[in-house]
């Protein structure tokens, strides 16, 4: 322990990804006791930026390799959906690090976010027909990679979108610090980055597998330890919160904070030797750059029509027949996508209304759900209007607009939507 203490958690001082990363492996045993609910953490980033470095020391808390191998207690994502469930379940009440994010088929990656954060296997049949029992764990689980939940669902052979449910079971971190360094802040003097990630390896590589037990034996030693960590993360919380967040925001804070109350008992009972105070710091420091990714205010969801609105006007002009005076300038016209959601079958979305308080898109029915695609079509007209960008006829959701001497109703998107941040 002492050798883990100095070679890997010592050198996390003034790092807050790696003091982040190492007290994620102390937080896993504190969930049930807590109540709350399991879940995960990418790290994301570029190659050699020291994401794998984080994942391999907050795997030395409880196991790793004898035979040296590069992801020690960890594992990676090249594994079918049932091989992730046995995963999970052998790793029940901890930590579970997976690497490469990448090899996981982008098919399967959301449905694999939602059920480790989930805790529940696949319902199967049994040879006689009856249900098998299900698999059911808690557990934390870390992950890494150069690429983010929704970029891997939307790059994959039948492209998908991450629902907001899926980005907060599975929350994105950048393995950027900020300081052209990777993962770190701060350096020994001429100590390079490079150098710093391989002496956490080496180090972790050779102590291992002492700090989660010793930990562990403290918990449930002291009575008075699931107080103290439910006190904790009610600190966390209070500080960390602003009075503007959403519950989105909220309901990940209670998940970054306990990491940083197990980080702070660490400390505590010197299993780290990090100063009191020290571990929630560095955490708060991570949650508020994840929180400003995210978007602090505003549902996730919202937001996401909204940029999906405004990209489809930008990039895709030529999808909105013009429209002057109740008629159109040229022979386009606006027709059913078809269930299938193919592109080649939708000449336009709608038209593109020029009036005197400025331009309108006029959105037919097909060409809002194709661009909307997965969002509930009244859902998403209701979260335009709430932002101010969608004009309709009174107690409506859509505005009836003269097309070729006949009246159409369309979802109107005003142009300020070009102009919002």
């Amino acid at each position: 322990l002492d050798g883990w203490r100095e070679g890997v958690a010592a050198r996390a001082e003034g790092n807050a990804l790696l003091t982040f990363a190492i007290a994620c492996g102390f937080a896993a045993p504190l969930l049930r006791q807590l109540g709350a609910d399991g879940g995960g953490f990418h790290f994301r980033g570029n190659s050699s930026s020291g994401k794998s470095t984080l994942l391999v020391a907050a795997g030395s808390t409880w196991g790793g390799d004898s035979r040296g191998g590069d992801h020690g207690f960890g594992h990676t994502w090249r594994a079918t959906a049932n091989a992730l469930e046995s995963l999970a379940l052998a790793h029940n009440d901890t930590l579970l690090c997976l690497d490469e994010f990448a090899q996981i088929d982008a098919a399967e990656a959301g449905i694999a976010a939602y059920a480790l954060a989930n805790g529940e296997g696949k319902a199967r049949l049994k040879a006689d027909g009856s249900l098998r029992s299900v698999a059911k764990w808690l557990t934390l689980y870390l992950s890494s990679g150069e690429i983010g939940l929704e970029t891997h669902m939307a790059g994959g052979a039948r492209p998908g979108r991450a629902a907001a449910g899926q980005e907060l079971r599975l929350l994105d971190i950048s393995a950027d610090a900020g300081r052209e360094m990777g993962i770190w802040e701060h350096l020994a003097e001429g100590e390079t980055p490079a150098a710093r990630s391989d002496a956490v390896k080496s180090a972790a590589k050779a102590h291992y597998g002492h700090a989660g037990p010793a930990f562990l034996e403290r918990l449930v030693a002291d009575p008075a330890a699931v107080q103290l960590a439910a006190r904790l993360v009610a600190a966390f919380c209070a500080d960390a919160l602003r009075p503007d967040d959403t519950g989105q925001v909220a309901r990940a804070a209670r998940r970054f904070a306990v990491v940083a109350a197990a980080g702070e008992m660490a400390a505590l009972w010197g299993v780290v030797p990090w100063p009191a105070g020290a571990a929630a710091r560095a955490i708060g420091l991570v949650f508020d750059r994840w929180a400003e990714n995210f978007g602090r205010s505003g549902d996730r969801e919202a937001r996401s029509v909204l940029k999906r609105l405004r990209g489809a006007i930008q990039s895709e002009a030529a999808m909105f027949a013009p429209l002057i005076d109740g008629d159109t300038t040229d022979d386009a016209e606006p027709t059913d996508a078809g269930r299938d959601g193919q592109a080649r079958s939708l000449k336009t979305y709608g038209y593109r209304w020029r009036t005197g308080d400025g331009v309108k898109y006029l959105f037919h029915e097909s060409g809002w759900e194709f661009v909307l695609s997965g969002v509930n079509p009244a859902d998403a007209a209701r979260m335009v209007l709430k932002a101010g960008f969608l004009e309709t006829d009174k107690d409506r959701t859509k505005k009836s607009v003269k097309v070729k001497r006949s009246r159409q109703r369309f979802y109107c998107v005003s142009s300020r939507i070009l102009d919002d941040e």
